[in-house]
C-alpha cells in the first residue's frame, strides 16, 4: 500500500486498474481523474466492502468469495432497502461494495449479473473494471465522455465526483483532495512529471477484459 495525501492506494491492483482503462480510453488525464476518485472510495481494492479499513481487505476478500460461491445469496448481497450487511454473524455499516463502492440496489444487482453472464470467477480486477466501463458508457454517458475527451484534470475529477460517485460530501477540501490523488495517479501510473497541486480553496468501442 502506498499513502496519499492520508489514502491508502492499493498497488496491488493500481497500476492494472490504470492499464486496463488506458487500453479502453487511451487518454490518461481522464483515467487519472476517474481513479482518484475511485482511489478515494475503495483504495484501488476491486472487492472491498464499504466498512473495511484495512490494508489487506481480508474479510472483504472473503465475503467476495462467498457472494461467488453461492454462500452469500443475490438478494442479501444487493441489500435492498438495508444501512449495513451483516457476514459471519457481524454487522458491517454501509453497503458499498467494489471498486467505485457500489451502493445503490439496481447498481449492485447488476454487478452480480454482469460477473454471472461474463463468466468472470470473481469480483476482481478483470471483472470490475470492465463493468465499470459498461456502466459509464451505459448509464454515465457525460461521464464516460468526461473521461474519453477531457484535458484538464481537476475538471475530470470534479465532474466524476459530482456526477457519477456523488457522495454527500463535495466540499472544496473533498474536492482538493481527490484531485491529489488523481494527480499522484497520473505522476505514477502515467509517467508525467509532477502535478503542481495548490490547496488553496477555490469557488469554483467497448473493450470487454477477461
Amino acid at each position: 500500500m502506498a499513502i496519499i495525501d492520508g489514502t491508502y492506494r492499493d498497488e496491488r491492483y493500481g497500476q492494472t486498474i490504470y492499464n486496463l482503462l488506458m487500453a479502453h480510453f487511451h487518454n490518461d488525464i481522464g483515467v487519472s481523474g476517474l481513479m482518484g476518485n475511485l482511489q478515494a472510495e475503495s483504495y484501488l481494492t476491486p472487492y472491498r466492502m464499504q466498512s473495511e479499513l484495512s490494508e489487506s481487505a481480508t474479510i472483504s476478500y472473503n465475503y467476495a468469495n462467498d457472494v461467488v460461491q453461492g454462500n452469500i445469496t443475490k438478494t442479501q448481497f444487493v441489500a435492498n432497502g438495508q444501512s449495513s450487511i451483516w457476514y459471519n454473524g457481524i454487522e458491517y455499516p454501509g453497503t458499498g461494495f467494489g471498486l467505485a463502492q457500489w451502493t445503490w440496489y439496481t447498481r449492485k444487482s447488476a454487478l452480480y449479473e454482469w460477473r454471472i453472464t461474463n463468466e468472470y470467477v470473481d469480483f476482481g480486477v478483470n471483472c470490475t473494471v470492465s463493468f465499470l466501463i459498461h456502466e459509464l458508457s451505459t448509464d454515465y454517458p457525460e461521464c464516460y465522455d468526461m473521461v474519453m475527451n477531457g484535458t484538464n484534470l481537476r475538471t475530470v475529477s470534479d465532474y466524476i465526483l459530482a456526477n457519477f460517485e456523488n457522495p454527500q460530501d463535495q466540499s472544496t477540501e473533498v474536492k482538493i483532495h481527490r484531485y491529489k490523488l488523481a494527480a499522484a495517479i497520473l505522476n505514477d501510473y502515467g509517467g508525467h512529471t509532477p502535478v503542481i497541486i495548490s490547496t488553496t480553496k477555490r469557488k469554483y468501442p467497448w473493450v470487454l477484459f477477461k
